[in-house]
């Protein structure tokens, strides 16, 4: 072979090479499979690109999920995503569909195969974002499902947004109601809101600077104006228009005497069914790593916090409710009683008179339990509130009750033990709380009376065998607890749990009524066992941690030691769960433990466990960089649900 031959050959080789190289780089990596992040699960497909370590999704994705078995079992809901991502950052058009279905009446067997219709909703969003946040027109669309086919439009909406903040003018469109509004470029609400029905001026809701001033019932004829407040003055908050702000609006209407002017607003109701719809819509812009979750439209309210002593009296009510509530359960679900009371009167009329002290005499109570838990109290004038919720200015403790006596239908009246006055007008919070305390006194007192007339030897044979095994679990927790305590570290919480049992076995000791001891019994059997298997799993846990701290160790050859050195890999993901996640879990245990709760952290720590032996072994560098931006537990948690490409 002459020389210029073999140099000819080479070159081609070279080439041939070099192409191949190439066409090999050209494979983009992609992964198609399982996937869930947040509370979405399904089946996802995207490409992604490798940076460092770091596995980055890149360019189209879609994600979606249905759940068949829902569906046949009752209701589904399914979604579906499609968009672009940039290095791991959605960016550009995205589209978001959400499915909330149950089953339609057509049913059809084509090839083998069952075809049903569905009946529901539809929600599609549509919009661009830019550095994770919307930054464009978003439309949101929701339809009304019937038998597979769309039976109306439900909402339409349309609002500009620049850099994830509502801006500009906005139209929310349901059937010929059409709102129109103005936004300033923070948010806030202004000017007028002008609902439109067939083209002609229905309503108006006017705002200056985030207050909402009037609203006005057939703006054209100026008629029916619903002054909602005056100009604002004194100490004033932003806060969100949703379902919290339209609830005190509803409240305001009352207090001003016109409680009824808000029913079936169609304002209110195309501003609720959007804030739900852009709810959805940025939870699952966060789910997959943008930034949404800013409030949509934002509004000013008057505000006086809660003082410390307001608070202690607000809890005190909810005490006191939680207690009258689980002690009428449990003399209402008695089928013991229930036999008595066929044949005893007295009997009915107890256990009707539970009902009224539950659902008549607690009612207001409640609604003003409610304002509080949903955080509306603040923005309400106090002393207004109450004397809407108690026109008459307070409460004298005794309730009509109406009951099956001998012979027909009998009403008595009934009242409880101790003060029955509560001049709630002149003491505020404070003959709230008296209230409140006076209906358990009442539950009490019936409930010793029922006691006495309940099946009390079957009831007393019950109550023995249940603490026959209630002594067996007991035993067995505290010689568990007894070995372990003072050898194992102080920071497992062993302390706690040894402290909740000895505290839930003392107080139910303390109970001498035989109608509520073998509820307490079986409550507290149950509390037992769960807190049994949470001691075992924090016994469990420093193997465990060591177990996972060699799954996440390598043992590497260190050229200037000339020794072999262990090394911590994904060392973002392991410190993540020794630093983080396992101290939140023991804190939870050190200080907020429970019966409730310890069942819930027992499977937790299993379950992380569990999760971080399988993460060891899959490609987790996608991961990784996301908790380097990610600092609070329970986001660290949820990202740790999401698989990475294979």
């Amino acid at each position: 072979m002459t020389s210029s031959t073999r140099t000819h050959l080479l070159c081609f080789a070279i080439v041939a090479w070099t192409a191949t190289l190439f066409a090999q780089g050209d494979g983009v990596p992609s992964y198609s499979g399982a996937y869930q992040t947040g509370d979405f699960a399904g089946r996802a497909e995207y490409e992604y690109v490798l940076r460092r370590r770091d596995t980055l999704r890149n360019g189209a994705f879609t994600f979606s999920g249905a759940n068949a078995r829902a569906l046949l079992s009752g209701h589904d809901r399914s979604f579906a995503f499609s968009g672009q991502y940039d290095r791991g950052e959605p960016v550009g058009e995205w589209d978001f569909s959400f499915g909330n279905y149950e089953l339609g009446s057509s049913v059809a067997l084509l090839n083998g195969r069952y075809q049903v219709s569905v009946d529901g909703t539809r929600h599609l969003a549509h919009g661009r974002l830019a550095n994770g946040e919307p930054d464009s027109i978003w439309t949101q669309t929701i339809y009304r499902i019937e038998d597979s086919d769309t039976a109306e439009v439900v909402l339409r909406s349309d609002i500009n947004f620049e850099e994830g903040i509502a801006r500009q003018s906005f139209r929310l469109e349901s059937g010929p109601a059409v709102l129109l509004g103005r936004v300033q470029r923070d948010g806030v609400a202004e000017d007028a809101w002008t609902l439109y029905d067939d083209l002609i001026t229905a309503q108006e809701w006017t705002f200056d600077d985030g207050q909402l001033l009037h609203i006005v019932n057939d703006p054209e004829a100026d008629r029916d104006t619903l002054v909602v407040l005056p100009q604002l003055s004194g100490k004033t908050e932003m806060v969100d228009l949703d379902a919290r702000y339209l609830e005190w609006l509803a409240i305001q209407m009352q207090l001003q005497g016109k409680g009824n002017a808000l029913n079936n607003n169609p304002v209110v109701n195309l501003l609720t069914t959007n804030a739900e719809a852009y709810a959805r819509t940025f939870e699952a812009i966060r789910a997959l790593g943008g930034e949404a979750g800013r409030p949509l439209f934002r509004v000013s309210l008057p505000v006086s916090p809660l003082s410390r002593k307001e608070l202690a009296q607000l809890e005190s009510i909810d005490a006191r409710l939680r207690e009258v509530d689980t002690i009428s359960r449990a003399l209402l679900a008695n089928t013991s009683l229930s036999v008595v009371q066929n044949a005893d009167a007295e009997v009915a009329y107890l256990r009707a008179a539970v009902i009224g002290l539950r659902d008549s005499l607690l009612a207001p109570v409640r609604q003003l339990r409610r304002s509080y838990e949903r955080e509306i109290l603040p923005y309400v004038p106090r002393r207004g509130y109450l004397a809407y919720l108690w026109p008459t200015g307070g409460s004298d403790g005794q309730i009509s009750v109406r009951y099956a006596g001998d012979d027909s239908r009998e009403n008595r009246d009934f009242t409880g033990p101790g003060p029955q006055r509560f001049n709630i007008s002149g003491e505020g919070l404070a003959a709230v709380a008296d209230l409140a305390a006076y209906a358990r006194r009442s539950i009490d007192s019936i409930r010793s009376v029922l006691g006495q007339k309940s099946n009390t030897r079957e009831r007393q044979q019950a109550i023995v065998a249940l603490e026959d095994q209630l002594t067996r679990e007991y035993y067995l927790l505290d010689s568990l607890l007894e070995s372990r305590v003072g050898t194992l570290p102080r920071e497992l919480g062993l302390e706690a749990v040894q402290r909740l049992a000895k505290a839930e076995y003392l107080r139910y000791a303390a109970t001498e009524d035989l109608l509520e001891q073998e509820a307490a019994a079986q409550q507290l059997i149950r509390c037992v066992q769960d807190l049994d298997a949470l001691a075992l799993q924090l016994i469990r846990l420093p193997g465990e941690r060591e177990e996972v701290r060699a799954a996440y160790t390598d043992e590497v050859w260190n050229n200037f030691t000339a020794t072999v050195m262990e090394e911590v890999v994904k060392k973002r993901l392991y410190r993540a769960y020794d630093e983080r996640l396992v101290p939140y879990y023991l804190e939870q245990v050190r200080t907020g433990l429970s019966c409730d709760n310890a069942a819930t952290l027992g499977a937790k720590l299993e379950s992380l466990h569990v999760r971080m032996l399988e993460l060891r072994a899959e490609e987790t560098d996608e991961l990784e960089s996301r908790l380097r931006r990610v600092d609070a537990p329970d986001r660290i948690l949820e990202l740790l649900t999401a698989p990475e490409p294979q």
